[in-house]
């Protein structure tokens, strides 16, 4: 449960290209440290960049139930959506 190891698993298979992987890692990771924002906003670039619009939106809006305040992420949703 280290943060910083959950996490680097997580981004290591997303740049792998190991969509499951990465997605199991990142949502192991959220349910040990549920408030933080930038994870879920991080994820939702993940699936922008795998072409999942609306699984980029979903984690946008995980992102802004966390911190609803967050601009880059309401920026992102916006993309996304577009």
């Amino acid at each position: 449960k280290h943060k910083g190891a959950l996490l680097g698993m997580a981004r290591m298979h997303a740049r792998l290209g190991e969509r499951e992987r990465a997605v199991e890692w990142y949502k192991k990771y959220l349910k040990a440290y549920p408030d933080d924002a930038g994870a879920a906003h991080e994820v939702a670039y993940a699936h922008a960049r795998w072409g999942d619009w609306a699984g980029a939106v979903a984690w946008c809006d995980a992102a802004l139930k966390a911190d609803p305040e967050n601009r880059a992420v309401a920026k992102t949703k916006g993309f996304c959506l577009a």
